[in-house]
């Protein structure tokens, strides 16, 4: 007695091995069990489907769906096993057949933080597939420079312009889901902050101040600091060293003190005042921030 069971499949390649198999992205797959006996004829036909690998095999049908129409919905692998029982009683070998199927996004992340950076950088994509058991992995990074960019396939992109400029990234897995395009901001400034000494009076007194501008990251308010010098020095130049700026963003005074002042803005980017401008007063203390 001749006996087969043959899987015929409508969305997918059915193959034996299970790493020939491809893995997909639609959901559900479909496959039908067309079974034939060319002597007493097909009694039933029994399978069933689980991700652990351990359904059966059982005979006589034990632990099996009866049917020939099968609807696999699962992410991950998913393991199909199969037989058909002839009309007297014969029952066929268990087969089993795989399908894979990943219907997660991949996700793209990047090394660069967002902040503000004061030297050329290289933003490198690094890609998940958050699948849970299985999925089918990162395949292919897509990535341009530009608000409007058309995506090429790469994994990093180096930034030397000022200013900000936008990064464009998604990725693909190897199911074929795409994920959707993001956006990230890339700031650069490699300009120095203008930094001056400013004077401010109030109810007779009078404060040395530390002043900073700067048109791309701004300046860092708490960077702001003095260095005074309370011996008068016609010319004196100011220190390009920070830890030297110790007496506070302002300073009040009573008597002449030359007085410079440093800051640095949100990239970094360290100024100072380029010569001491002095200050009248007498006597004076450093105020806090």
């Amino acid at each position: 007695m001749k006996k087969t069971c043959l899987a015929i499949m409508s969305a997918i390649l059915l193959v034996s091995s299970a790493s020939a198999q491809n893995w997909y992205n639609t959901s559900p797959q479909q496959t039908n069990l067309d079974a034939e006996d060319e002597e007493s004829g097909v009694e039933s036909t029994y399978y069933c489907v689980d991700q652990s690998d351990d359904c059966g095999p059982q005979k006589d049908g034990q632990g099996y769906n009866s049917g020939d129409s099968i609807s696999i919905s699962t992410e991950g692998i998913n393991y199909l096993r199969y037989f058909s029982e002839d009309k007297v009683g014969n029952d066929e070998d268990v087969s089993s057949r795989i399908f894979r199927l990943d219907l997660t996004d991949p996700e793209t992340t990047t090394n660069y933080s967002g902040a503000w950076d004061n030297e050329p950088i290289t933003v490198e994509l690094s890609c998940d597939d958050p699948e849970n058991p299985d999925a089918s992995g990162c395949d292919k990074k897509y990535l341009c420079k530009g608000g409007s960019c058309s995506l090429n396939q790469g994994t990093s992109a180096s930034f030397d312009n000022e200013g900000v400029t936008v990064l464009r990234y998604k990725s693909m897995d190897i199911a074929g889901n795409n994920e959707d395009v993001q956006d990230q901001d890339v700031r650069l400034d490699f300009t120095k902050p203008n930094v001056s000494v400013g004077e401010k009076t109030y109810n007779g007194g009078r404060n040395a101040t530390s002043t900073c501008k700067d048109e791309l990251s701004g300046c860092n308010e708490s960077s702001l600091r003095l260095y005074v010098s309370l011996t008068s020095t016609p010319g004196l130049t100011c220190p390009n060293d920070p830890e030297e700026y110790d007496d506070g963003s302002t300073y009040e005074v009573d008597r002449p003190l030359w007085v410079c002042a440093a800051a640095k803005d949100k990239a970094g980017n360290w100024a100072y005042s380029d010569e001491a401008v002095v200050v009248g007063g007498g006597e004076g203390y450093a105020i806090s921030f």
